[in-house]
C-alpha cells in the first residue's frame, strides 16, 4: 500500500518533528528516527495500535510493536485479485521493520529502502515473532510488516507499507 503523507511545513518545524532543524541536516540516525515517527503516525491512523517501540527481543531490535484493529491481509488480497481466506484473523500482532532514506534529489527517488531488508532481518524478526507467541497466551500468531519510507522534503514524505512481507510461519 503506497501513500503520501505531508509533513509539518517546514517553518513549524518541531510541530510533529522529532528534532527542530531542516531535515537536510539530519545524521542518518535521526533520519531513521524520524522515520519510526512517522511510520508510528502512519500506523495510529490506519487504526494500529502502538504496543512498543525499539524493543530488544531475545537480541534482536524490533522497530514497532503494533496490533492491527481490522485485517490488512483482506484489502491487500482483494486490491490483488486473490481470493479471500474467510479463516484470516482480525486483529493481528504485528512486527514492523521500518526502512528510511532521504530522497531530495531526484535521482535518490529511484532508492527503495525496503531492499535492505533481507533474509538474515527475517530470521531476526521470526525469532522475536517466537518469543511472543511463547511468551504471551494472548498472542497466538506474529505478522511482520515492512514500511520503507521515503523522505522527499521537509514536508513530504512517500510511505510504503508491505503487509505480510515475509510469512513468519514459513
Amino acid at each position: 500500500m503506497d501513500m503520501e503523507i505531508t509533513l509539518p511545513e517546514a517553518l513549524s518545524i518541531t510541530k510533529g518533528r522529532l528534532f527542530d532543524k531542516y531535515i537536510e541536516k539530519y545524521s542518518a540516525a535521526e533520519v531513521g528516527r524520524e522515520g519510526e515517527h512517522i511510520a508510528q503516525q502512519y500506523l495510529m491512523q490506519r487504526g494500529y495500535t502502538i504496543r512498543g517501540i525499539n524493543l530488544r527481543i531475545q537480541g534482536v531490535e524490533v522497530d514497532i510493536f503494533a496490533r492491527s484493529n481490522h485485517d490488512d491481509r483482506i484489502h491487500k488480497e482483494v486490491c490483488a485479485g486473490v481470493c479471500v481466506d474467510d479463516s484470516v484473523q482480525l486483529g493481528e500482532h504485528v512486527l514492523v521493520e521500518v526502512k528510511t532514506r532521504l530522497c531530495l534529489d531526484s535521482d535518490e527517488k529511484s532508492v527503495f529502502p525496503e531492499i535492505a531488508v533481507d533474509k538474515k532481518k527475517y530470521k531476526r524478526y521470526k525469532k522475536a515473532a517466537q518469543y511472543f507467541e511463547n511468551t504471551f497466551d494472548e498472542i497466538t500468531s506474529v505478522r511482520f510488516d515492512v514500511i520503507s519510507i521515503q523522505i522527499l522534503s521537509n514536508n513530504l514524505a512517500h510511505v510504503h507499507h508491505m503487509i505480510d512481507a515475509y510469512n513468519l510461519d514459513e
